[in-house]
């Protein structure tokens, strides 16, 4: 693909139910839309079709500290009256962060 398209993924908490994706050229057009499921798929898409950017839909990191009521974004979104699933050690989407920490790793190597 040329320069300029951009990946987006949103990501299931686990390969049992498929991550929705979609692609976008420069302009902002729809290129293509479609599932995957396992990291692995998700990481081959993003090899094939080299974008300039790739937005996962999943928080990649952790709140700093153990007592933590959320992530500084989180925190924004409540004051802002937007409500979240808090990223905290307690989290109902644990498995949804670790998949998104990872997949963003490795797409950084």
């Amino acid at each position: 693909m040329p320069l300029g398209t951009y990946l987006g993924v949103d990501l299931s908490s686990s390969a049992d139910r498929p991550s929705g994706y979609a692609v976008l050229d420069g302009q902002a057009r729809l290129r293509s839309v479609g599932l995957v499921r396992t990291d692995e798929q998700v990481l081959s898409l993003a090899s094939r079709r080299r974008p300039r950017l790739v937005a996962l839909d999943a928080p990649l990191s952790w709140p700093s500290g153990l007592d933590s009521k959320g992530r500084q974004c989180e925190l924004q979104l409540a004051h802002e009256g937007i409500g979240t699933f808090r990223t905290t050690r307690r989290t109902i989407i644990r498995p949804l962060i670790e998949r998104g920490i990872a997949l963003a790793a490795a797409m950084r190597e």
